[in-house]
């Protein structure tokens, strides 16, 4: 799953992956129609099972606002999925939830992402006996969406005889999952590290220059990683090979020594990164940690602007300090008006 250099033998544990093909079933097998879903991600971490533990789907499909939804597959576009929408649906009894996603992501508004980030970042840190799936909003899977959420509901039919009647006239839909059966992949947690040292003093300063080069989502076929964190990894490698250009040249005394580092597990809390420093990898690196000015980690900086997130404010005259400066400057200069700073909490 992740390409490495070093591997601190530390297991992730198994993670499930599934790709299913979706068939939606009009009533009387008047019409078949088949989508790709992708199954909500499951994995396992210290002996811990997280996410979408269940991959059975053969329900009837409801609208989100259905009376009745255990044992159902409820269907819902993702600007519906909240984090307390999809908790109560979860228990209730929920036999599925499908979720659509546009095709184009760019549609969404900053208050859909936001949700959805929320959203994916609270379920991902449980374990759901629910199964989850998402697939790609089509024209043929949008009609049955809203065919879905305006046609008659069995469920509030007043007596059995109206219900027996609704399944002859209404638009009912079953859901139904085939595929093989998810299959576990063993992973670990790797880092790639890297160093500029001043040959002139045995002791110096340090900083720090970190990203994580893994992209990871709720789903692993859905993730994307051009901002988060394509554009960290980038960023790394170009000030490594322009800091190795005033490394090498002739005369020239850097004031402090440099340790990148790419590392996997960014979306689970950096773990690598802290594996990397509770193992301190090697007794070189070690010696360099005791003396960090500071560690600059760039995580998904594609965005307009510049947003600092420090654990405490940077004293002036420290080297922290000097640099959130210099980006200022250089952000004037490139016309960037956004650069801005807030707090962070440590991890622990």
């Amino acid at each position: 799953m992740l390409e490495t250099l070093n591997d601190f033998g530390r297991s992730l544990g198994s993670i499930w992956t599934l790709l299913s093909l979706l068939v939606i079933c009009a009533p009387a097998a008047i019409a078949v129609h088949e989508f790709t879903a992708y199954r909500m991600n499951q994995y396992s971490h210290g002996g811990v099972d997280y996410g979408c533990k269940s991959n059975m789907v053969n329900f009837e499909a409801r609208s989100v606002n259905a009376n009745v939804v255990t044992r159902r597959c409820v269907l819902l576009s993702m600007g519906e999925v909240s984090v307390d929408r999809m908790r109560e649906l979860i228990s209730n009894k929920a036999g599925s939830i499908l979720i659509t996603i546009p095709e184009n992501s760019s549609t969404l508004t900053q208050d859909e992402i936001d949700s959805w980030n929320e959203v994916e970042q609270v379920l991902m840190e449980e374990a759901i006996d629910t199964s989850v799936y998402f697939t790609y909003e089509k024209p043929e899977l949008l009609k049955i969406y809203h065919e879905v959420r305006t046609g008659l509901n069995n469920d509030h039919a007043a007596t059995a005889a109206a219900a027996l009647g609704n399944v002859f006239h209404s638009n009912g839909y079953q859901i139904v999952t085939y595929g093989s059966a998810p299959a576990p992949i063993k992973s670990s947690l790797f880092a790639i590290q890297g160093k500029m040292l001043i040959q002139s003093r045995e002791t110096n300063p340090c900083i720090g220059i970190v990203a994580h080069f893994d992209s990871y989502g709720i789903s692993p076929h859905l993730a994307r990683s051009s901002n988060s964190n394509g554009s960290g990894v980038a960023a790394l490698l170009e000030i490594a090979r322009l800091l190795s250009k005033l490394f090498n040249k002739s005369g020239n005394t850097p004031k402090y020594d440099i340790v990148f580092l790419l590392s996997g597990g960014g979306k689970l809390n950096y773990l690598a990164s802290k594996l990397w420093l509770d193992k301190k990898y090697s007794t070189d690196a070690a010696d360099m940690l005791n003396d960090v000015e500071f560690v600059l980690c760039l995580d998904s900086i594609g965005n307009e602007g510049f947003n600092f997130h420090v654990t405490k404010t940077p004293k002036q005259g420290t080297a922290a300090y000097k640099m959130l400066r210099a980006m200022e400057q250089a952000a004037n200069l490139l016309y960037l008006t956004s650069v801005s700073m807030s707090p962070l909490k440590r991890l622990t």
